[in-house]
């Protein structure tokens, strides 16, 4: 293997770590572990605030507004947007659905969703029951070996009833990444909606491409960025912030009502159909700028690190079946042990958990993308900044007792 070289060392910033210090957490495209500082700052609110923004001319009010604008200003900045174009959602399939029923669908004469078979099911099965709602086709895309969209065919079946095209940057699982601005161009060349999921994209890219190229973007506050599940923040273009009525209203999401009619708030209120969950807006408020400092630490260099290591690890043990061709570039790979030998992934995933080392095991909620390398599931590591070289280390020598024992 090549030299190991220096590390980021945060695990001491994770209460988590300190109530489990023997935790190997390799999960965290599930679910990012949260900092102190980002804990922190959701009990201030809670003790010092508490109440929902925009429900009261008092001053508690006045401060919960004033934590989701200081927010959307530092995701605008983050990504060279308007705070307008920020919005904040209480789930990724509510935020979807509604975007998806508030597409105009007659002016255009649209008829058809096209969706990555790789997406995940936060994405893709919403769009397919709005598209059972509305009585529109969905065309489902085949990918590579490595889950990346076949691009020849998406150019091929995508045409001016296209309505909506939905394909992730990163690949769920297989962490590869699609080739997003030529997506992009064949969307937009058939006035389609590019909606794209971008958690990973928000917390390890350096260069944040979707502002430029997708109309639509979602991102977890706990898949990449380090506060609390689960609020999803929605970016819009500025054309389509002002251009689409979406179809989950309420609260502060219309302006004027009337007994026979009603009329939406402007953007970014018209989206948040909802009260906004300030509690966790606060914290990732907060990871925002403690993620921001792990990068001028060394992040991106620190995981680089780690997954050429993992890889190099993988890569040596007997029976290991490693998936989607991963690179140094991956934050999660998925791979299976002794196939044939009737050991599960779930199996792997309970004999690892025996060494305190937490991954994930099934169909990843990828069930299109994962079944075409097993039927009944693989076992996912993922990586972010809180871990180590002695991380891999632990769990490669447990996956090497697996293949002397089990295999």
């Amino acid at each position: 293997m090549n030299k190991i070289m220096p590390e980021l060392d945060i695990r001491e910033d994770f209460p988590i770590f300190q109530a489990n210090p023997e935790l190997v957490y390799l999960d965290s495209s599930s679910t990012t572990l949260v900092p102190e500082t980002v804990i922190t700052a959701s009990s201030e609110f809670l003790r010092k605030i508490t109440v929902s923004s925009r429900r009261g001319a008092y001053q508690l009010a006045a401060k919960g507004g004033q934590i989701a604008e200081d927010a959307r200003k530092q995701l605008a900045s983050m990504l060279g947007s308007n705070n307008n174009q920020i919005s904040f959602h209480g789930s990724l399939p509510s935020a979807i659905t509604s975007v998806a029923l508030g597409y105009n669908w007659e002016s255009g004469k649209k008829d058809s969703i096209i969706v990555s078979e790789a997406e995940h099911n936060s994405v893709m099965i919403p769009l397919r029951r709005v598209a059972e709602i509305l009585n529109i086709d969905v065309h489902i895309i085949q990918t590579d070996e490595n889950g990346v969209l076949d691009i020849q065919e998406l150019d091929r079946i995508t045409n001016n009833r296209t309505g909506i095209v939905a394909v992730s940057e990163w690949v769920p699982g297989t962490d590869r990444r699609n080739p997003l601005k030529s997506i992009s161009k064949i969307t937009h060349e058939s006035d389609a909606l590019f909606l794209t999921e971008a958690s990973r994209e928000i917390a390890f890219s350096e260069d944040i491409s979707f502002p430029s190229l997708a109309d639509v973007a979602f991102f977890s506050s706990n898949r990449g960025l380090m506060a609390p599940p689960e609020t999803t923040i929605q970016w819009t273009s500025k054309e389509m912030a002002s251009g689409i009525k979406p179809g989950i209203l309420g609260a502060n999401s219309v302006s004027i009502v009337e007994e026979s009619s009603f009329e939406t708030a402007l953007p970014p209120d018209r989206f948040e159909s909802g009260i906004l969950p300030l509690s966790n807006i606060a914290a990732i408020n907060e990871a925002i700028n403690y993620t921001e400092g792990l990068r001028n630490k060394g992040l991106r260099k620190h995981m680089k690190n780690l997954s050429q290591y993992l890889v190099e690890s993988l890569n040596e043990i007997p029976s290991l079946n490693l998936y989607g061709n991963p690179t140094d570039e991956n934050v999660s790979v998925i791979f299976n042990i002794g196939e044939d030998s009737g050991v599960s992934c779930h199996d792997i995933a309970l004999f690892l958990n025996q060494s305190n080392i937490a991954v994930r095991s099934g169909l990843l909620c990828t069930s299109l993308l994962v079944k075409k390398y097993s039927n009944t599931g693989v076992v996912q590591v993922s990586l972010h900044g809180y871990n180590t070289i002695s991380d891999i280390h632990k769990l490669s020598k447990q996956l090497n007792l697996i293949t002397s024992q089990l295999i």
